[in-house]
């Protein structure tokens, strides 16, 4: 299931200081006056917006994980479960962004025009490409890396390989990998789990090892 669709911002993402631009221009012809953040807001609204949606993703995904485990693998229960937990991704993005603009007493369509005309501006556009990855994977580029993934993802296989098909065992060893993971690289299996399904292409097949990953954790929690 990849996160790959993961949505169309349209034209979101952009947020502000309040110094503001004042634009003038005629439509229809009237003139118009249009309100616009500096460049310096639309990066701290950025910073905001990344800080409050990693929380808010950081509950969903507590709730996705903690749903998951209490239905049956395969069963139409646990694949609509699972289906929403990411189609509902967007929804929590759009949300963080609302309550920080409200925050902020910013009005989205000035948020939104601000955006539109400071897209192609260096670090915006940088701030842009940070946004997409955190909201299909949880993570900043800075903070996840594909090398660091993909070293992660190694090191589970390598860790994995020699249980897989003995269940008591496995279960043991997938509890001590979480420790692992955790102490070494920072993360939860989930998250590599998220940005491995996100980029499938650009990664090995490594989905016996996620699939055993799955199972023993079911397993456990029973």
């Amino acid at each position: 299931m990849g996160i790959k669709k993961w949505l169309a911002f349209s034209g979101i993402v952009g947020l502000g200081s309040i110094l503001v631009y004042e634009l003038q221009f005629k439509s229809k012809g009237k003139l118009q006056t249009l309100t616009i953040l500096s460049e310096k807001k639309i990066m701290e609204i950025f910073t905001k917006i990344k800080q409050a949606y990693r929380e808010a993703f950081k509950k969903h995904q507590k709730i996705f994980r903690n749903g998951r485990r209490k239905l049956q693998r395969n069963s139409p229960e646990y694949e609509n479960f699972v289906a929403e937990a990411y189609s509902s991704i967007p929804r929590v993005f759009n949300d963080t962004i609302d309550e920080v603009l409200k925050d902020l007493n910013i009005t989205r369509e000035i948020f939104d025009n601000s955006w539109k005309l400071m897209k192609n501006e260096e670090g915006v556009f940088d701030a842009f490409e940070d946004i997409k990855n955190i909201t299909s994977t949880g993570y900043p580029r800075t903070e996840l890396q594909m090398e660091t993934v993909r070293d992660a993802l190694e090191f589970c296989k390598e860790k994995l390989e020699r249980e897989l098909g003995t269940t008591e065992t496995l279960q043991l060893a997938v509890s001590l990998l979480e420790d692992d993971l955790k102490d070494r690289y920072g993360f939860e299996i989930e998250d590599f789990e998220r940005v491995y399904f996100a980029y499938l292409d650009s990664f090995n097949d490594y989905d016996s090892v996620f699939q055993a990953i799955r199972d023993a954790k079911s397993e456990i929690e029973i």
